[in-house]
């Protein structure tokens, strides 16, 4: 969590419910990075060349991959084969074939959306909304890694925007009326003119713009919905990355698995998106031994297998997470 946004998450209004973010996390997780999968791929399309297709393994897939194995084993092979095609082709630089299969791609996130996310939370305006704040935020960092030099993060940052001007327009008639519906229309008007193009722009203004435009869109969300969509405090974001460790531990135990895989992916993901920065303030070093464990320990151990091996690692990850709660509470 950039500092910008803590302190201004610190200084909104708060509520006597827990963030959907925390409350809902399994759902928002499995519902963002499918989105996230399906940006990837839209982006390769428009130009399948630099760091996006030597990432062509498309880093979200293992966030929901597991537990879509699970509940649909049929739609996860069709998934994965069709994934693993589209890596081979952005390696070969075939835009031809990329935008060819774009749209069944798309198709196949979507079952995969329909079979993870119970219909009535699909449907939910808050539910939305939450969904709609991160791929605000989403696009938000497009802008500022591309700023800093990252190539590659900007198209997918307007890939983002994109989407998510799309669910505002489906969430947007069951708020009408609602005093901070403008306020949401004005953060994403004033993030369309950092990224109005799939082009970036021959200069960059400052990345804080948009960093502050995406907050407006949150904060106004939370208003139109009223509902707590961000957390305000560290601990229970750590809570939830320590319950996802042991998730992936617990999973573990049965052997090497995509579940276990997808439990660790989890915590990582929520650590770096959250914590890192904070915990990496205040106590550098336990922030990097945490990010490490999270990152190679955890991963490697549960690929591994074997029982002495992945309950080290797991008491090694969870004994620095308890560290960071009490460096962050």
């Amino acid at each position: 969590m950039r500092p910008l946004a803590l302190l201004a998450l610190l200084l909104a209004p708060a509520y006597a419910a827990g963030p959907l973010l925390v409350e809902r996390a399994e759902p928002l997780r499995f519902a963002l990075a499918s989105e996230q999968v399906g940006l990837h791929l839209a982006a390769l399309a428009l130009e399948p060349a630099g760091e996006l297709a030597e990432a062509a393994e498309l880093e979200h897939w293992p966030l929901f991959a597991g537990s879509l194995e699970r509940r649909d084993a049929g739609l996860y092979r069709r998934l994965e084969q069709a994934l693993r095609r589209a890596g081979q082709w952005a390696r070969q630089r075939d835009a031809a074939r990329l935008r060819a299969s774009l749209g069944a791609n798309l198709v196949l996130l979507e079952q995969a959306r329909q079979a993870l996310i119970p219909r009535e939370l699909r449907a939910d305006a808050a539910f939305q909304a939450a969904l709609l704040a991160q791929l605000v935020e989403a696009a938000a960092e497009g802008y500022e890694e591309a700023a800093e030099g990252e190539e590659g993060a900007y198209r997918l940052g307007w890939g983002a925007l994109q989407r998510a001007r799309v669910l505002w327009g489906r969430l947007e008639p069951s708020l009408r009326g609602r005093e901070a519906t403008p306020r949401v229309a004005q953060g994403l008007e004033a993030l369309a003119a950092l990224l109005p193009s799939p082009a970036p722009p021959a200069r960059f203004r400052d990345p804080e713009d948009a960093e502050r435009a995406s907050l407006d869109v949150a904060f106004a969300l939370e208003a139109a919905v009223r509902t707590p969509l961000l957390p305000r405090e560290l601990p229970p974001l750590v809570a939830l990355v320590r319950r996802q460790t042991e998730q992936a531990c617990q999973a573990a135990r049965s052997g090497p698995g995509r579940l276990a895989l997808e439990h660790a992916a989890a915590a990582r993901f929520y650590y770096r998106a959250h914590l890192a920065d904070p915990l990496g303030a205040l106590e550098p070093a336990l922030g990097d031994r945490l990010g490490a464990l999270l990152q190679d320990s955890l991963p490697a151990a549960i690929r591994a297998g074997g029982t002495a091996r992945v309950g080290a690692a797991c008491e090694q990850t969870l004994g620095a997470l308890e560290a960071a709660g009490g460096v962050l509470r």
